[in-house]
């Protein structure tokens, strides 16, 4: 079998390797390997049946570990960025702010991360969420938004009464941020129970949904240890509609956003003379189209003035 894993992982490197794919994002290049397994199925097929590759395997035996090792190959990939997370956003001061008595282990933390994006559908908004982060979008805009004391700064410092330190906003939205992918993870609704839920699920009915969050602080603390419920509940939400729910937490609004702008972010993109630039021209369509995608409007409008001033 080792010598068949060596196999995959080669044919799989070179897949990744692929000049078509080698600059997309991580997300994006999964994607595309798994749609290029799907439409080539009939020419796969035949080479992995071949006496170079995969002979005394099924076609389905073979298809379970290319899947493995492509799981395994984006987790491989992504593991220096989520180190330099934990280092830069697990600090004590940010953490017990919320709860004194709280105590997340560096190496438990990282290991939760990896383990929740072995689950697809999670993967692939974690990815999204640590490319926010990696691009550094909450310190490039939350250093103007406190400085210019208007929407933002409002109902972010004043209504939240955030009153950390100011260096440490970023890294809380970036730290709430790391909980937007585990909205659409099934946990047990109840401890001990075989009931399986996720916040998603559970928004259909308010009652349910009231549970459903115990549950979750439960599955939390059984597996990560005691995180403060206005890191992560913040993070979870950002994908309710601030259009149909008003009261939705300004962190959660702010993720919502910053996530999303993020998607199609292309660093090589070449503005040209007299157009507008990428930040600017992104909130200013979505800004018009709020309501649609359940943003905010109001700190779009402030995002988009912050991105023409800065040139962004």
């Amino acid at each position: 079998m080792e010598n068949e894993k060596q196999k995959m992982k080669d044919f799989l490197d070179k897949l990744w390797q692929n000049p078509a794919i080698l600059k997309t994002s991580m997300g994006k290049k999964e994607n595309q390997i798994l749609s290029f397994l799907k439409e080539n199925q009939g020419q796969l097929q035949k080479v992995f049946a071949s006496a170079d590759y995969f002979p005394n395997m099924s076609w389905n035996e073979a298809v379970a570990l290319l899947l493995s090792e492509l799981i395994e190959k984006v987790l491989e990939t992504i593991s220096p960025r989520i180190d330099r997370i934990k280092q830069n956003l697990l600090q004590p001061e940010l953490i017990r702010y919320f709860d004194p008595s709280a105590n997340i282990d560096a190496g438990t933390f990282k290991d939760f991360l990896v383990a929740m994006m072995k689950h697809k559908p999670v993967r692939d908004q974690y990815i999204l969420v640590i490319e926010t982060i990696s691009l550094e979008y909450f310190e490039r805009y939350m250093v103007h938004a406190i400085e210019k004391k208007k929407t933002i700064y409002t109902e972010l410092i004043r209504r939240e009464r955030l009153d950390m330190d100011i260096t440490l906003v970023p890294k809380y939205l970036n730290l709430a941020s790391l909980f937007r992918p585990l909205f659409f993870l099934k946990f047990p609704f109840k401890r001990s129970s075989n009931d399986m839920i996720s916040l998603s699920d559970a928004m259909k009915d308010k009652k349910t949904y009231e549970t459903a969050k115990v549950g979750f602080k439960d599955f939390l603390n059984d597996e990560l240890g005691r995180m403060p419920e206005r890191i992560y509940l913040p993070g979870m939400e950002s994908h309710v509609s601030a259009t149909e729910n008003p009261d939705i937490s300004a962190v959660s609004r702010l993720i919502n956003i910053m996530v999303n702008r993020c998607i199609d972010f292309d660093p090589s993109v070449k503005v040209d003379r007299g157009a507008e630039t990428p930040d600017k021209s992104w909130f200013n369509i979505n800004r018009k189209n709020a309501k649609n995608y359940g943003y905010d409007a109001r700190f779009l409008e402030e995002l988009y003035h912050i991105a023409g001033d800065k040139g962004w």
